[in-house]
């Protein structure tokens, strides 16, 4: 039973950062905004012209490799410091959206969870001698 949760969570997140991921590369959906300086923030992040689409090519790379379940753990790292990144903004700069993050980090909290065999290596003290 957990393995067909861990699928269908799997393929409906995959889908959703599929999605999203190719809606921001191309610009498919008007921008939300955001009040004070999280909009002066976001703003100043649509036009470095290299944040939103380095995101959106980052969901595009997490959603296919979900989907096709090839490379999960690798595409999961490398999703990790966006999700840090849209906890930390909410917590500093609007508060009052964060409800719309959680679902996409308590999904990825549960990805990570349940590949956690993967990042174990990850997760132990250096016990090499430095030479």
């Amino acid at each position: 039973m957990q393995k067909k949760i861990y699928t269908v969570i799997r393929y409906l997140f995959g889908a959703g950062m599929t999605f999203f991921g190719v809606a921001n590369l191309f610009q498919l959906m008007p921008p939300h905004t955001f009040p004070g300086n999280a909009g002066i923030l976001m703003t100043a992040f649509a036009d470095s012209g290299y944040i939103l689409p380095a995101v959106g090519l980052t969901q595009v790379v997490l959603g296919i490799a979900l989907i096709g379940n090839r490379f999960i753990p690798l595409a999961l790292l490398l999703f990790a410091p966006v999700v840090v990144n849209v906890i930390l903004f909410h917590v500093f700069m609007d508060m009052a959206s964060m409800v719309m993050a959680l679902p996409v980090v308590a999904v990825t909290a549960y990805l990570f969870f349940y590949n956690r065999s993967a990042f174990s290596q990850l997760l132990k003290a250096n016990q090499h001698e430095i030479i």
